[in-house]
């Protein structure tokens, strides 16, 4: 029997004056912490407790879900919100076994977003957290089934629990884990590095991307073309003064486009790092649990090989995407030669000798255990991965480095890789039904700067003139892919940073797949950037 609106809010208000005569002491927390949803009025514990409900007001700012009724019985399939699974326990006084009803709330439009901004509002704490929550729902979707890794190895479950008590951070462990995809041959990837909490730059973004159709002119949220990609490729925070914001349109992005927005996790979405640029304190200040911040970093895939099948055969040519650059003690072969479009594998264990028993690379695993040593296998830990780490060595004068690894400047498990280490590397990951072509990748900065200006924000270290074929437009580059140069290094918006005009650039690339490898077109965009003062 169906019931209509007027019955429902009578069995609500008739349901919660029943619980309320049995209440303990960890049903007089639920009511103080859910307050504002059931207008509470002031309770006599001697007397039976009045609760009111306004189901328009229904979603509080603690809890995404509300208990509606099934005939004259409470079932109630899941908790009310994560922040309530302590209070309902089976009593003698009422049926309760879980049932679940999602209030939907409106999160804020894009408009509305960048007008707080501009107005130079703070981003409401609650907002964010709502996000963040629906944001980990549905990464857990993917990441949160054991069918969708290699060897049913998922990410543990509690990696997705939301807290919503206030505390500071209690040591979240991290977790990373890669993925592939097979494209389509019609497909577009548009690419974007190191934002860096510049929300600005984020938003001359969105404003170039409706300009060109590739996002919806009156939700820009929304990705219009299904044959585009986005991949952000990590280091969205620290540095700038906007991570929050950042960090929110991201996830918004990311819920509008199920499939067509991947974010890579870079070597700033890392506690030691946040705490070294203070980001760490302004989380905890603002929400109240840095915990949640780096479930948000858990659910980034540290690289993405991303393939397409030559000419339709079934021969593929993969793009590594990566915030850093190349990890030798990772094996790849049981990711890509896995039949399935979508995988995912977790990194628990770093193990350089899997190159020694690969046919043919023996001297690479000779070359690489010098620098390595005692680091050829061991447990991984965030500094030691070389996909949010590495570098790569700057050629110059188009001379190639005869060293085949440096030590970064970043410090201990940090490499550069040269030229020859590079071929040789993609040499090991590539197989007779496989081949990876092309690196895409951020991170590298420092040193490169200059370099990255003068190529109009993407530089390719080793291949002549940078492979640019057209210099005149900065608005519109094209450039060469050529196996033999592979890499391929996007720049950080450098607002502020240069203070040449030539040098304010907000760089993107879009790579179009169509045909074999030596058809796809690289293409670089400069957004038009917007020099605001105080």
């Amino acid at each position: 029997m169906k019931l209509n609106n007027k019955f429902k809010l009578f069995y609500v208000f008739i349901f919660f004056n029943m619980a309320s005569l049995s209440m303990g002491m960890g049903d007089r927390d639920f009511l103080a912490k859910n307050n504002e949803i059931f207008g509470k009025k002031e309770i006599n514990k001697k007397k039976k407790r009045k609760l009111s409900i306004n189901l328009e007001d229904v979603l509080s700012k603690d809890n995404s879900e509300i208990i509606n009724n099934s005939e004259t019985e409470f079932d109630l399939k899941e908790e009310l919100g994560s922040n309530n699974q302590d209070f309902f326990i089976k009593k003698g006084g009422g049926n309760y076994s879980e049932r679940k009803i999602i209030e939907h709330k409106k999160f804020l439009t894009f408009f509305e977003f960048e007008e707080n901004y501009n107005k130079k509002n703070e981003l409401d704490s609650q907002e964010f957290r709502l996000v963040l929550q629906e944001y980990i729902r549905l990464s857990r979707k993917n990441i949160g089934e054991s069918s969708n890794f290699i060897g049913n190895k998922a990410i543990d479950g509690r990696f997705f629990e939301f807290e919503n008590r206030d505390y500071g951070c209690s040591g979240v462990l991290d977790v990373f884990f890669g993925q592939k995809i097979i494209l389509d041959d019609n497909s577009k990837i548009a690419m974007h590095a190191d934002i860096h909490a510049d929300l600005d730059a984020l938003l001359e973004l969105v404003q170039d991307f409706i300009n060109k159709g590739h996002l919806d002119k009156s939700n820009p949220f929304k990705i219009k073309d299904k044959n585009l990609k986005i991949f952000f490729l990590g280091d969205y925070v620290d540095r700038g003064d906007n991570s929050f914001e950042v960090v929110y349109f991201l996830m918004r992005i990311f819920i509008e486009n199920p499939g067509q927005v991947f974010l890579l996790r870079g070597n700033h979405e890392n506690v030691s790092e946040n705490i070294d640029f203070n980001f760490a304190s302004k989380v905890i200040d603002s929400i109240g649990n840095f915990d949640n911040i780096s479930k948000f970093y858990n659910t980034l895939p540290s690289f993405v090989f991303a393939g397409v099948k030559e000419d339709g055969g079934n021969k593929i040519n993969y793009i590594l995407f990566t915030h850093g650059g190349l990890e030798p003690r990772f094996n790849p072969h049981l990711l890509l030669s896995d039949s399935r479009s979508s995988v995912f594998q977790i990194i628990d264990k770093l193990d350089l000798s899997w190159l020694k028993r690969r046919n043919g690379c023996d001297n690479i695993f000779e070359k690489f255990r010098k620098f390595y040593g005692d680091r050829i296998s061991n447990i991984i830990l965030s500094r030691d991965l070389g996909f949010m780490w590495s570098d790569f060595i700057i050629e110059k004068l188009g001379l190639i480095n005869n060293n085949y690894i440096e030590y970064s400047e970043r410090g201990i498990g940090s490499f550069s890789f040269c030229h020859s280490a590079t071929l040789d590397l993609l040499k090991a990951y590539s197989s007779e039904n496989y081949k990876v072509v092309s690196i895409f990748r951020g991170h590298q900065h420092h040193g490169m700067r200059f370099l990255l200006a003068n190529c109009y924000g993407i530089y390719n270290s080793w291949i002549k003139n940078n492979g640019l074929k057209k210099e005149e437009d900065v608005d519109k580059l094209e450039f060469t892919l050529n196996e033999e140069f592979p890499v391929w290094t996007l720049g950080m918006p450098v607002r502020g940073q240069i203070k040449l005009v030539k040098y304010m650039l907000n760089t993107y690339a879009i790579l179009n797949l169509s045909g074999e490898f030596k058809d796809w077109k690289l293409n670089g965009f400069n957004c038009k950037r917007v020099i605001k003062t105080n």
